[in-house]
């Protein structure tokens, strides 16, 4: 079967909280073309299910598979996107989005590495800064070029750790619209992780609630609006009835999840 997928997966930590138990007989899927976003409280144990996805770590228990094929580390049909940019200071934003590939997994041959770097040069607005090292560019423009090293590699999947957290409202805006142009072009899996309940939103095609931890799957929401998407999304009344709803939802795991970590936390504005 094509896909991701999580079949009964646990994972345990022997020195966390609930006898070390941070994920709990989860399954889940994301399929090929699918946008997915996982939100639920913080600490609940969203980014050790990408780890997961990713290769990254191994499950207690349970199975992971990509493809119908069992995952056992890293490979080059998942690209990662992290919130830190991800990007390396001492090259240039050309030779960071070449340099996947010149891995040996992606390797192309020069000429070929030439075109398709031009291209997300294009796609990503980066051409008239295709010589700049990372340090001279703001936070958006150094997320771009990591998207654009993602997506370089030609990844099936893609797999994003709260890439625009550290942006401002403005600038998360406009990369949530170049990630959907990315993705009618291109048609990803995306297993996005993020705290945002209108990020998730606007973006997914699927969302998946997550409990607090140790993480279960507690709903998942099948997002109706059709691609392409504009802010005009943003005042159907479906939208607001689903943002409502879900923001609910994320409120009452994350007081579970205070009730365990501490009780006299407040909770946390908009998410």
């Amino acid at each position: 079967m094509g896909g991701i997928e999580f079949r009964n997966v646990s994972v345990r930590y022997p020195a966390a909280p609930n006898d070390g138990w941070v994920v709990k007989n989860l399954s889940l899927s994301l399929a090929k073309g699918e946008f997915v976003s996982l939100i639920g409280p913080s600490g609940c144990g969203k980014s050790t299910l990408l780890k997961l996805a990713a290769g990254m770590q191994a499950p207690t228990l349970g199975s992971l598979s990509i493809d119908g094929r069992p995952i056992t580390g890293p490979g080059p049909e998942r690209g990662v996107v992290f919130q830190e940019y991800g990007v390396f200071p001492w090259l240039s934003v050309r030779q960071n989005i070449e340099f996947g590939l010149t891995l040996r997994a992606n390797r192309r041959a020069p000429a070929e590495r030439a075109a398709i770097v031009d291209k997300y040069l294009e796609l990503m607005g980066l051409a008239d800064f295709r010589d700049a090292l990372p340090g001279t560019l703001s936070g958006g423009m150094r997320q771009r070029v990591a998207l654009a090293r993602a997506y370089a590699v030609a990844p099936d999947y893609l797999l994003m750790d709260e890439p625009f957290a550290a942006l401002d409202a403005q600038t998360r805006l406009v990369m949530h619209d170049l990630l959907l142009e990315l993705q009618g072009r291109e048609r990803k899996g995306v297993l996005l992780i993020t705290h945002s309940v209108d990020e998730a939103l606007y973006l997914s095609s699927k969302i998946v609630l997550i409990s607090a931890r140790p993480a279960r799957l507690l709903e998942v929401v099948e997002v109706p609006f059709a691609h392409p998407r504009d802010e005009t999304l943003r005042a159907d009344p479906r939208f607001a009835r689903l943002h409502a709803h879900l923001r609910q939802r994320v409120m009452q795991a994350y007081a579970e999840q205070q009730h365990q970590d501490n009780p006299h936390a407040l909770p946390p504005e908009n998410p």
